[in-house]
């Protein structure tokens, strides 16, 4: 029996890549997942899988600020604007840094979205991308202490 290829296969003309789109999602160390217009995650990459399953439950088909934000309802104000409803009414890509509290410990998520588009060119669904950016936010703090702090100023001039 013939093995089907697969689209990437057909794509590049090279039926030794055994290679799935699900492969490549995974292989990306970042979080990267599709949410739809009803807030319901549709992909997700094992990064993302592996962070927010619980027990044996998937993050796929569930409610994106149920599994992220353990909230019974979309983000709003105070915390922050849900920035899938800005991606889905602009048609632009957007990214916030959302500082999350995890087990004592203030950390930041930098999350971009990027618009999925229907045949007709309407916005569907969103890809998002999840980093974790803490350290860069501490360096930036520090960077920014030391700008302003006669102390380092000292230390880097050798008074």
């Amino acid at each position: 029996m013939r093995k089907r290829r697969t689209a990437i296969q057909r794509a590049t003309g090279n039926t030794d890549l055994d290679i799935t789109l699900q492969g490549i999602l995974d292989d990306v160390e970042d979080g990267l997942l599709v949410i739809d217009s009803e807030y319901q995650v549709k992909l997700a990459n094992s990064a993302v899988r592996d962070r927010y399953q619980k027990e044996a439950k998937s993050p796929i088909g569930r409610l994106c600020y149920e599994v992220f934000h353990d909230r019974d309802r979309p983000c709003g104000a105070p915390l922050w604007d849900c920035p899938l409803r800005k991606v889905l009414e602009s048609g632009s890509m957007t990214t916030v840094i959302h500082p999350v509290h995890i087990l004592g410990a203030d950390t930041y998520l930098k999350v971009t979205m990027y618009p999925l588009r229907d045949s007709y060119g309407n916005t569907k669904a969103v890809i998002e991308m999840r980093r974790d950016v803490t350290a860069e936010r501490e360096l930036e703090s520090q960077l920014h202490w030391c700008l302003e702090s006669k102390a380092c100023w000292k230390k880097w001039l050798g008074r």
